[in-house]
């Protein structure tokens, strides 16, 4: 944090050409910073995306060309500003000293009210650089949010995987789900599909300990009965060739595999994993953790047959739709914010920590970003930065080596596409998946006999009569 403090101190606030010089503020006007940052990002990006001028653009309230996302209408609060002034900002260097002195001049430029943040999806690829820069985007974004106070939502790319803890005084939201999140949603399937024997493999990428700890509280306030919890700790930077990683994997004797590491770490446990014969159909791996949440840019031949990744529901939106969710969300929370002040503050011109209005209730923002609702989906935000009810997708690879959508989770409940036993097989037996067969019956008592779900889980109680549960429904 001190060499970013340092970076930003040696901003200057007329760095840049014409599309970053100053512009008039006008009163009532919602400013907010739309940046595009990757390597392959043209400099007519925004104009693609956002459609008309793209320097210094001011969408009116009603107006057509604002970014297409659910909920981004009047009703979405819209009608309290005279208009929303999108400032877009193309990032091709995206170095950490490049993407600070930016936007402190972005910041500097401009009286913001907030930044959405895109990263290139495509720059997570190409091995463990591309990772590490993600990972630094997120502590760079924490870091200038809490310096400002400016409201800034992570939205695609490594910008929107989770990073905690955050600054104190940050607002940085993110639009990802947490490891927490995604091992609720993992045991839900691991009851559904009835594989209650699993094991760990992890390394000592940052955050593994409370993966541990999460698992733990899962599993031992559970009366499902899950058997044979072991641990498979690996420390792959002793063991370039992969030949011990290879050894304990093929020692564990589980067939079902919760994986957390960072996404270089785990071409080498899968390069491993195949090696050693546990990357076919009767293997399955559960990826856990934001690190992992991109693997569908690996190619597929180099991961497991049967490998399930938890993914936010608008994991395939375009960039317009992402930026426009992100600008409605940072909408939303200023007129909730306007409501108690009468007025937008004064956010600080600058990276270097001068006083402005938002010392006075600072590290209390996001309780104006608690209660959003975008298109009918809850888009409300923690304290910790990421939201606090969000809707997951699973995905999973098909015999086409495609990415397809398995089962969804929205509101706490899941809902599997596909019975366990005519897509995965029964007891892990390698699965035929050709043919699929739904047998639907009425209830008739004492012949057919169901019973109402749990109301505690809102599933069936294993080991019981079965229950009513709605199958037919569309991917969404």
């Amino acid at each position: 944090m001190l060499l970013l403090a340092g970076l930003a101190a040696c901003s200057s606030p007329f760095l840049g050409g014409a599309p970053d010089e100053p512009r008039p503020h006008r009163s009532g006007v919602l400013n907010i910073a739309v940046v595009f940052s990757g390597t392959s990002y043209p400099p007519e990006m925004p104009r693609l995306v956002l459609g008309g001028p793209y320097v210094g653009a001011t969408y009116l309230s009603g107006s057509s060309s604002l970014p297409s996302s659910p909920g981004l209408t009047r009703s979405s609060g819209f009608e309290d500003y005279k208009d929303v002034n999108v400032v877009p900002v193309v990032l091709n260097e995206t170095s950490p000293r490049s993407l600070i002195l930016r936007l402190c001049d972005v910041l500097s430029s401009l009286p913001i009210h907030g930044v959405v943040y895109e990263e290139e999806v495509t720059s997570l690829q190409g091995g463990g650089d591309g990772e590490g820069a993600s990972t630094a985007v997120a502590q760079i974004l924490d870091f200038l949010s809490a310096q400002t106070g400016v409201p800034i939502v992570g939205v695609g790319g490594g910008a929107a995987l989770v990073h905690t803890p955050k600054e104190s005084g940050s607002t940085f939201l993110q639009l990802g789900s947490s490891t927490a999140q995604q091992l609720r949603v993992i045991f839900e399937v691991l009851e559904e599909y009835d594989w209650t024997s699993f094991s760990l493999v992890s390394t000592r990428h940052p955050g593994y300990e409370d993966f541990l700890s999460f698992v733990e509280v899962l599993t031992d306030g559970s009366f499902i009965g899950w058997e044979s919890r072991s641990l498979v700790l690996l420390n792959l930077t002793q063991d370039p060739g992969g030949a011990r990683t290879k050894r304990l994997l093929k020692e564990n004797g589980a067939q079902v595999r919760l994986l957390y590491c960072s996404r270089e770490e785990a071409e080498s446990v899968f390069r491993a994993a195949r090696g050693a014969g546990l990357a076919g159909p009767s293997h399955i791996w559960f990826a856990v953790g934001p690190s992992l949440s991109s693997l569908e840019t690996l190619p597929p031949d180099s991961l497991p047959l049967s490998l399930f990744v938890v993914r936010p529901a608008g994991w395939r939106d375009d960039v317009r739709r992402r930026t426009g969710r992100g600008v409605a969300i940072l909408s939303q929370g200023a007129v909730a914010l306007r409501r108690d002040f009468g007025s937008l503050p004064n956010f600080s011109t600058d990276c270097q920590g001068a006083p402005n209005e938002t010392r006075t209730f600072k590290g209390n923002l996001h309780r104006y970003f608690s209660n959003i609702s975008l298109g009918g989906r809850d888009y409300s935000f923690n304290s910790d930065g990421y939201l606090v009810n969000p809707s997951l997708v699973v995905i999973a690879l098909n015999r086409e080596r495609n990415w397809e959508v398995v089962g969804s989770w929205d509101d706490g409940i899941l809902r599997m596409r596909y019975p366990v036993w005519s897509r995965y097989g029964t007891f892990l037996e390698p699965p035929d998946g050709a043919q699929h067969l739904r047998v639907v019956t009425l209830e008739e008592r004492p012949f057919v006999i169901v019973e109402g779900a749990d109301p505690s889980s809102g599933t069936c109680i294993r080991d019981s009569v079965p229950c009513r549960r709605q199958l037919n429904l569309s991917e969404r």
